[in-house]
């Protein structure tokens, strides 16, 4: 009994000292002003998951699925800018919001990181994240963040019960306009420029021109027009130009490549401003989901592009098996229409293959595709019956 006693007032000092942390890491400089939301979740509702927002959706706190078990009391606050101290290097374009999450006993430890949404005003590219307020440090910190740009909200991804949050922009453009300038004899080589972050890379195709070429690369400052509907922005916006010296056309198409800001597999393309048709035409090219980049082939020697998502599966990821067909490079897919080109991806080893469907299959639960012998011991061993892919449409 001595012993059990022993541990467990060990236990309760290590809760005290890890909330005592928390205070002076995370504790409020300023008193809030406005409670917004507060709401108590059973533990039931907890372990499915729940998300709780201010009335007009600009802040939203998500619980993800199994990160808690427990009843906790989730509360939301709003202050005024004038009560908090504000970094001087960067500008808030947000509501500022403190949460709470609580079950009035420990601290909480999350399995799973809350998921953050918050809305923003401001109408450029600049960029943006979601900051916390580090009392210990006494200054706002970074947490990983994402812009949807089209949508003006920025998502983080936070491990911490308690904090007080907004968005801070950069005073400054993400990238100064970049200038390159190649003799008549370099620019029929072909050649490739890029901001320094690899954000935006722009591929000059070898004898697309014949004279000295300059090439400018900048961001471009706002959106022309509304995004569609069924559409959703996940880059920056970018514009570049190529001007010749003898103000010829370009003789063969250039190659541009895009990061962009989204984890799921749908369907992305680059997309030029046609200010003659008013609206966003898509390029031809290819998505390469391992770098979050997608390639496009543009005739026009200048133009304001961006990556756009669509609600279709582009993708799919899940475990493959083999059949034996008469056709060493078919596949069965249940996802894509027959004749179908994909490329498929071993997760493991990186290996990949290029099939075409030929009749529809797996029928089994969690198999994505079917690939003939060949094709699977291209990028896997039969012997191992599945193995985890990515399948790719390719266009």
């Amino acid at each position: 009994m001595t012993i059990i006693a022993e541990k467990f007032s060990v236990r309760q000092c290590l809760y005290i000292a890890f909330a005592v942390f928390l205070f002076f890491l995370i504790g409020n400089p300023v008193q809030a002003q406005e409670t917004v939301n507060e709401i108590t979740l059973d533990n039931i509702t907890v372990e499915r998951g729940y998300t709780t927002s201010t009335s007009d959706g600009i802040f939203r706190l998500g619980i993800m699925p199994g990160a808690l078990d427990q009843e906790v009391v989730v509360t939301l606050k709003k202050f005024e800018t004038e009560e908090v101290t504000l970094p001087q290097d960067k500008t808030l374009v947000s509501e500022i919001f403190e949460y709470d999450i609580t079950n009035g006993v420990t601290p909480l430890e999350f399995s799973r990181p809350l998921a953050l949404t918050l809305a923003y005003e401001s109408d450029n590219y600049r960029d943006k994240q979601i900051y916390f307020w580090n009392r210990l440090s006494g200054e706002w910190r970074a947490l990983p963040s994402r812009v949807a740009w089209d949508q003006n909200y920025v998502q983080a991804i936070s491990y911490l019960p308690y904090s007080l949050i907004a968005v801070f922009e950069e005073p400054n453009p993400v990238h100064a306009p970049a200038k390159f300038d190649y003799l008549a004899a370099d620019a029929a080589k072909g050649a490739k420029v890029a901001f320094t972050d690899a954000s935006f890379q722009l591929e000059l195709t070898p004898d697309a021109v014949v004279s000295r070429t300059i090439i400018t690369l900048e961001d471009s400052p706002g959106l022309p027009a509304a995004v569609p509907d069924d559409l959703r922005l996940v880059s920056p916006l970018f514009r570049f130009q190529l001007k010749t010296e003898d103000n010829s056309l370009l003789k063969r198409p250039i190659s541009l490549w895009l990061a962009y800001q989204s984890p799921n597999l749908r369907k992305k393309t680059i997309r030029y401003w046609d200010s003659v048709k008013v609206g966003w035409i898509e390029l031809p090219g290819q998505t390469f989901y391992d770098q979050k980049q997608v390639q496009g082939f543009i005739h026009l020697p200048y133009a304001m592009v961006g990556v756009f998502e669509s609600e279709e599966v582009q993708a799919l990821e899940g475990m493959a098996s083999w059949y034996g067909s008469s056709k060493p490079y078919g596949a069965a897919s249940n996802d894509f229409n027959l004749d179908t080109r994909l490329r498929v991806t071993n997760l493991e080893n990186s290996k990949t293959v290029i099939v075409t469907v030929v009749s529809r299959g797996p029928f089994v639960r969690g198999r994505v595709i079917d690939l003939a012998k060949k094709a699977f011991n291209d990028i896997g061993n039969c012997r191992a019956g599945v193995i985890r892919v990515r399948v790719e449409k390719i266009i």
